[in-house]
C-alpha cells in the first residue's frame, strides 16, 4: 500500500515540475548560472588584476544562458543522460569555434561555460568527491564511453520503469555516488537548494549540494576563463580592462541586468 502511495506521490512530482525552472542551476538557486558566472568573473579579475569590460562580459553572460533557451533539449549542452562524451565532445567544438574569433565568440564561449557549471548540477560528481573540490576532466570525457561510477538524470524522462524512477526518490545519501537505474533528472539534479539532493546538507561541510556543486562551477569557470588569458586569445584580450582597486563595476553591472 505504501509503495503504491509513493508511486502516486511520483506521478504527481514529476507532472508538476515540469511548472517550475528546474533546467540547469535554476532560477530558485540561489546559485544560478549568471551568479556563478560573476563569481567565476570576479575570481578571475582577482587572480589577474584584470576584469571583462561590461559588453564583454555581458556577451559571456549571455551565451552561456542562451544554451538554455535555444537547446533546452541537447543533451550534449547539458550533461544529460550520461551523455558526458557528448558534452565533452560539445565542449571542445564550442571552444574551437571561440578561438576563431568572429563576433560572436564570446556568445560561443559562454555556451561552453554553460556546459562545465552544468556537469555538476546534473551529475553526481559532486557526491562523489565531497568533501574534496575536485574538479573533473570534463575535457578528457570525449575518450571515454563511460565514466565509472558517474551518472546524470534522464531527461526528458524516457525511463519505462516508474518503480526505478522512484527507487531514485528515495535511494539513501550513500547510494547517491552509485549509477541509479532509472535516474531522472528530476532525481539527481543540484540546481537549487529545492530540490531533493540540491537542498541536502552535507554533513560536516554546513553548506548543500547544490551549494557544494556551485561552488566546483565556479572553479571550473575561473579555469576556463585563466585557459583564455594565458592563450593570450587576441580577441579575449582586447577585452579586459585593469581592476581598480576594491573592484571596477563592469562585472557589477553585469550581474544587475
Amino acid at each position: 500500500m505504501f509503495r503504491v502511495f509513493g508511486f502516486l506521490l511520483l506521478f504527481v512530482f514529476l507532472n508538476q515540475i515540469s511548472l517550475l525552472p528546474l533546467r540547469s542551476f535554476g532560477s530558485r538557486g540561489p546559485y544560478t548560472h549568471r551568479e556563478i558566472t560573476f563569481q567565476a568573473l570576479e575570481e578571475f579579475a582577482r587572480s589577474t588584476k584584470f576584469e571583462l569590460n561590461a559588453v564583454c562580459a555581458e556577451s559571456f553572460m549571455q551565451g552561456n544562458l542562451q544554451a538554455d533557451t535555444l537547446f533546452p533539449d541537447k543533451a550534449e549542452y547539458h550533461c544529460d543522460n550520461s551523455d558526458f562524451r557528448g558534452c565533452s565532445i560539445n565542449f571542445r567544438k564550442l571552444v574551437q569555434r571561440a578561438e576563431i574569433g568572429g563576433p560572436d565568440y564570446l556568445f560561443v564561449m559562454g555556451r561552453a561555460a554553460h556546459i562545465l557549471q552544468d556537469f555538476y548540477a546534473h551529475s553526481n560528481w559532486a557526491e562523489n568527491v565531497v568533501p574534496a573540490p575536485i574538479l573533473a576532466p570534463i575535457e578528457e570525457f570525449r575518450h571515454f564511453l563511460v565514466v565509472p561510477n558517474i551518472q546524470s538524470g534522464m531527461y526528458p524522462y524516457s525511463h519505462d520503469s516508474i518503480e526505478d524512477q522512484y527507487n531514485c526518490f528515495v535511494a539513501p545519501e550513500g547510494d547517491w555516488k552509485n549509477v541509479l537505474a532509472g535516474a531522472s533528472h528530476a532525481c539527481m539534479n543540484k540546481d537549487s537548494n529545492f530540490t531533493i539532493r540540491g537542498g541536502t546538507v552535507i554533513d560536516n561541510l554546513g553548506k548543500t549540494y547544490h551549494e557544494f556543486a556551485a561552488e566546483l562551477a565556479i572553479a571550473h569557470t575561473v579555469e576556463y576563463l585563466m585557459m583564455w588569458y594565458k592563450k593570450k586569445h587576441p580577441s579575449f584580450m582586447l577585452c579586459l580592462s585593469p581592476r581598480v582597486m576594491g573592484g571596477g563595476c563592469n562585472h557589477r553591472v553585469v550581474r544587475g541586468f
